[in-house]
Protein backbone atom coordinates (compact mmCIF):
# COMPACT_ATOMS: atom_id res chain seq x y z
CA UNK A 1 0.00 0.00 0.00
CA UNK A 2 1.33 3.42 -0.93
CA UNK A 3 -0.48 6.73 -0.44
CA UNK A 4 -3.75 4.89 0.02
CA UNK A 5 -3.38 2.77 -3.10
CA UNK A 6 -2.90 -0.95 -3.05
CA UNK A 7 -2.28 -3.57 -5.68
CA UNK A 8 -2.69 -7.27 -5.06
CA UNK A 9 -1.49 -9.88 -7.49
CA UNK A 10 -1.54 -13.64 -7.38
CA UNK A 11 -0.22 -16.56 -9.33
CA UNK A 12 0.38 -20.25 -9.23
CA UNK A 13 2.89 -22.65 -10.66
CA UNK A 14 2.50 -26.41 -10.64
CA UNK A 15 5.62 -28.16 -9.43
CA UNK A 16 6.80 -25.32 -7.19
CA UNK A 17 6.96 -25.65 -3.43
CA UNK A 18 5.12 -23.39 -1.02
CA UNK A 19 8.45 -21.80 -0.06
CA UNK A 20 9.33 -21.14 -3.69
CA UNK A 21 5.96 -19.48 -4.27
CA UNK A 22 6.39 -17.36 -1.12
CA UNK A 23 9.79 -16.28 -2.42
CA UNK A 24 8.35 -15.45 -5.84
CA UNK A 25 5.60 -13.38 -4.23
CA UNK A 26 8.14 -11.23 -2.37
CA UNK A 27 10.34 -10.95 -5.46
CA UNK A 28 7.43 -9.83 -7.63
CA UNK A 29 6.29 -7.37 -4.96
CA UNK A 30 9.76 -5.81 -4.81
CA UNK A 31 9.98 -5.65 -8.60
CA UNK A 32 6.62 -3.87 -8.79
CA UNK A 33 7.90 -0.96 -6.70
CA UNK A 34 9.28 1.55 -9.17
CA UNK A 35 10.63 4.13 -6.70
CA UNK A 36 13.34 2.23 -4.84
CA UNK A 37 14.27 5.37 -2.84
CA UNK A 38 11.16 5.30 -0.62
CA UNK A 39 11.24 3.32 2.65
CA UNK A 40 9.53 -0.06 2.11
CA UNK A 41 8.12 -2.61 4.53
CA UNK A 42 7.35 -6.07 3.21
CA UNK A 43 5.00 -8.17 5.32
CA UNK A 44 4.91 -11.94 4.90
CA UNK A 45 3.59 -14.89 6.86
CA UNK A 46 6.55 -16.93 5.63
CA UNK A 47 9.12 -17.05 8.41
CA UNK A 48 11.41 -18.85 5.94
CA UNK A 49 11.44 -15.83 3.62
CA UNK A 50 11.46 -13.12 6.29
CA UNK A 51 14.11 -14.70 8.50
CA UNK A 52 16.37 -15.55 5.56
CA UNK A 53 16.15 -12.03 4.11
CA UNK A 54 16.84 -10.66 7.59
CA UNK A 55 19.98 -12.82 7.81
CA UNK A 56 18.76 -15.18 10.53
CA UNK A 57 18.47 -18.34 8.41
CA UNK A 58 21.23 -19.82 6.31
CA UNK A 59 20.52 -20.26 2.61
CA UNK A 60 20.64 -23.97 1.76
CA UNK A 61 18.07 -24.46 -1.01
CA UNK A 62 16.54 -22.40 -3.82
CA UNK A 63 19.85 -20.66 -4.44
CA UNK A 64 18.71 -19.19 -7.77
CA UNK A 65 15.68 -17.53 -6.19
CA UNK A 66 17.68 -16.27 -3.21
CA UNK A 67 20.20 -14.73 -5.61
CA UNK A 68 17.40 -12.84 -7.38
CA UNK A 69 15.82 -11.77 -4.09
CA UNK A 70 19.10 -10.48 -2.68
CA UNK A 71 19.89 -8.60 -5.89
CA UNK A 72 16.46 -6.96 -5.87
CA UNK A 73 16.71 -6.13 -2.15
CA UNK A 74 20.00 -4.37 -2.86
CA UNK A 75 18.23 -1.90 -5.17
CA UNK A 76 16.28 -0.36 -2.29
CA UNK A 77 17.52 2.52 -0.18
CA UNK A 78 15.57 1.19 2.80
CA UNK A 79 13.63 -2.08 2.97
CA UNK A 80 12.45 -4.10 5.97
CA UNK A 81 10.96 -7.59 6.04
CA UNK A 82 8.37 -8.20 8.74
CA UNK A 83 6.76 -11.51 9.68
CA UNK A 84 3.01 -11.63 10.38
CA UNK A 85 1.11 -14.58 11.73
CA UNK A 86 -0.76 -16.34 8.94
CA UNK A 87 -4.49 -17.04 9.11
CA UNK A 88 -4.86 -14.47 11.87
CA UNK A 89 -6.60 -11.11 12.04
CA UNK A 90 -4.34 -9.20 9.63
CA UNK A 91 -6.71 -8.00 6.88
CA UNK A 92 -4.11 -7.91 4.15
CA UNK A 93 -2.78 -11.36 5.04
CA UNK A 94 -6.31 -12.76 4.89
CA UNK A 95 -6.86 -11.10 1.49
CA UNK A 96 -3.63 -12.38 -0.06
CA UNK A 97 -4.16 -15.85 1.39
CA UNK A 98 -7.56 -15.98 -0.32
CA UNK A 99 -5.96 -14.88 -3.60
CA UNK A 100 -3.21 -17.50 -3.22
CA UNK A 101 -5.75 -20.28 -2.71
CA UNK A 102 -7.69 -19.13 -5.79
CA UNK A 103 -4.51 -18.93 -7.90
CA UNK A 104 -3.39 -22.41 -6.82
CA UNK A 105 -6.80 -23.82 -7.69
CA UNK A 106 -6.70 -22.12 -11.11
CA UNK A 107 -3.18 -23.44 -11.79
CA UNK A 108 -4.33 -26.99 -10.95
CA UNK A 109 -7.33 -26.62 -13.27
CA UNK A 110 -5.17 -25.37 -16.14
CA UNK A 111 -2.70 -28.21 -15.54
CA UNK A 112 -5.52 -30.78 -15.52
CA UNK A 113 -6.95 -29.36 -18.75
CA UNK A 114 -3.57 -29.49 -20.49
CA UNK A 115 -3.03 -33.08 -19.29
CA UNK A 116 -6.41 -34.00 -20.77
CA UNK A 117 -5.44 -32.52 -24.13
CA UNK A 118 -2.31 -34.63 -24.57
CA UNK A 119 -2.52 -37.24 -27.30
Amino acid sequence: MYKGHECMKSGGDIGKTNNQMEMMAVLQAMRSITDKSIPVEVYSDSSYVVETLNGRYEIKKNLDLWRLLRRERGRFASIRFIWVKGHDKNKHNIDVDRLAVEAAKKAREVSSESEGNKV
